[in-house]
């Protein structure tokens, strides 16, 4: 983890998926992110991140702001 006076930078955690999984699917969120337009169940969200776990290390972090995500 990397911590500055206000924000932090962890790895994403598995008790992070059900608040990532939220923003994959608002379709406003998506569109100002400039990403895919489609439903994603959390189902697949946890396989992938399973995937991921698996596989080659994939640097990915989360940002932390006041204990939020």
């Amino acid at each position: 983890m990397l911590k500055g006076r206000v924000v932090e930078l962890q790895a994403i955690e598995r008790a992070d998926l059900r608040t990532i999984w939220r923003w994959y699917n608002d379709v406003e969120l998506e569109l100002l992110a400039g990403g895919d337009i489609r439903p994603v169940t959390f189902t697949q969200m946890e396989a992938h991140f399973d995937k991921e776990l698996k596989e080659e290390p994939v640097m990915r972090f989360a940002i932390v702001v006041n204990g939020l995500l």
